[in-house]
């Protein structure tokens, strides 16, 4: 496809999937696009290979990011216009669950999102964001295994509590209502999805252009 040819959700059939627990990402991109780059980033993009792992699309004010290959939502942003002129992003959401690639640690989902739009969609080389890509990568990392050992972990007096409660939960799931220890479930389930595989910084696996800075994790 042309790169000055629009890319639509059409453009990809039934293949694109909405993000499925959407969950707000705390730190946003500080960086204001230039009213010509935000004509680039409405054009979306179609990845050319195997190797550019990102579908980019944009309806009105909001661009999806999507995995390619399997057209799982991962971020969507909403984009804002600056007074001065130029665009920065004004709210974004990433995906947390699917076992999903990114596990909502802010610092770490801002700069990828960033990353993405830089780098896939504008063709940027984007050096400075991938030098700090590795130590955000083993942050997530270490922070996303501390969540799941956390959620692995259930103290003796959590669960003598929950014997000694009489159940009151019949009913309760044709209701429509949570039952006994949902929301412990879901406080480790719902929301990081089933035990994510721990990401890595390698381009590759992030669906990111290779570049000299990129190196490293």
């Amino acid at each position: 496809m042309p790169a000055d040819e629009r890319v639509t959700r059409s453009s990809f059939s039934d293949w694109l999937q909405p993000i499925l627990v959407p969950t707000a990402i705390g730190v946003l991109p500080d960086r204001i696009w230039s009213d010509k780059e935000w004509e680039r980033i409405q054009l979306g993009y179609w990845s050319r290979d195997m190797d550019e792992k990102w579908a980019v699309v944009a309806e009105g004010e909001v661009v999806f990011l999507h995995r390619s290959w399997t057209g799982y939502g991962v971020f969507e942003a909403t984009f804002a216009p600056v007074e001065g002129g130029g665009w920065r992003i004004a709210s974004a959401v990433v995906e947390t669950g699917r076992g999903g690639l990114h596990g909502n640690v802010a610092d770490y989902d801002c700069l990828m999102l960033e990353l993405v739009i830089s780098t896939i969609v504008l063709g940027e080389p984007a050096d400075e964001l991938r030098l700090k890509l590795p130590e955000l990568t083993r942050g997530a990392s270490r922070e996303r295994m501390l969540r799941r050992e956390s959620c692995n972990t259930v103290s003796p007096a959590s669960v003598q509590g929950r014997r000694s409660r009489p159940d009151r939960s019949a009913g309760s799931k044709d209701a429509g209502l949570p039952q006994s220890g949902s929301a412990e479930r879901a406080s480790c389930a719902g929301g990081q999805g089933s035990r994510p595989a721990p990401v890595t910084a390698r381009p590759a696996r992030l669906g990111l252009p290779g570049g000299a800075a990129s190196s490293g994790g």
